[in-house]
């Protein structure tokens, strides 16, 4: 049971407790912090070699100066050069070097333009591309010139 002389005690606690919660509320809502929606390639996709470039979107404009990202694979880290936007709350790189196949890694660090960092990675696959038949491989009728049908 609370006695009277321990209330005032009570109420400076859940007062704080309610003070400090709003704080934490009003600072949120003023500093957001960035988030990946969308990747190229996306999350467990599958990308085919020549891989040339990675571009990651955002829920907001980050500081590019700030922001980086960065690509592993099976053989260790791979060279992105050009970290640059296309004006879409966007950070894309060119691919830089021999690309392998196998499992791949996109780290991205994003600085919001309030100085909020925030990070994720997109794991995917580089696959070899499937070669285009040899004009013998295509369906018989299809290989066949227009004067030898029957």
């Amino acid at each position: 049971m609370i006695t009277l002389t321990k209330r005032p005690a009570l109420a400076v606690l859940v007062g704080t407790f309610l003070a400090v919660g709003a704080a934490c509320a009003a600072q949120s809502q003023d500093e957001s912090s960035p988030a990946a929606v969308r990747s190229t390639p996306g999350p467990g996709g599958v990308a085919t070699i020549p891989f040339t470039s990675v571009r990651v979107w955002f829920n907001e404009d980050t500081d590019l100066a700030q922001s980086s990202l960065a690509l592993a694979g099976p053989d260790g880290s791979l060279s992105l050069v050009g970290v640059h936007s296309m004006g879409e709350g966007d950070l894309m790189a060119a691919v830089s070097g021999a690309v392998v196949p196998g499992d791949h890694t996109l780290t991205w660090t994003a600085v919001s333009a309030d100085g909020v960092t925030a990070t994720g990675d997109v794991r995917f696959t580089v696959a070899e591309a499937e070669a285009e038949p040899a004009p013998d491989e295509l369906d018989g009728d299809a290989a066949q010139a227009p004067g030898d049908r029957d």
